[in-house]
C-alpha cells in the first residue's frame, strides 16, 4: 500500500482501518504480514523497525515471516 500517512492524531485513529484493508486487499499471508510490519513501523513518531517471527510445531526453528527491513530480518538456520 503506498498511499501517504497521516501526522498527528489523526494518524493512530486511522490505523485500524489501514490494518482492515490490508488483510481484506493481501492475496496471501506473507503479503499481508510484510504491509503489517511496514505500517507498523512507519506508525510511530519515531524511526522504529518491526518484524514477525513464527515458530512452527514439530521441530522446525522459528523464522521471520515479515521484516519492515534489513535490520530485523533474521534468516532462520
Amino acid at each position: 500500500m503506498t498511499d501517504t500517512h497521516p501526522v498527528g492524531p489523526a494518524r493512530g485513529e486511522l490505523l485500524p482501518a489501514r490494518m482492515q484493508t490490508l488483510l481484506l486487499e493481501a492475496d496471501r499471508l506473507e503479503e499481508f504480514l510484510g504491509e503489517l510490519v511496514t505500517l507498523a513501523a512507519s506508525a510511530l513518531p519515531v524511526p522504529a523497525h518491526c518484524s514477525i517471527t513464527l515458530g512452527v510445531e514439530g521441530g522446525r526453528a522459528p523464522y521471520t515471516a515479515a521484516a519492515s527491513d534489513k535490520a530485523v530480518r533474521w534468516a532462520s538456520p
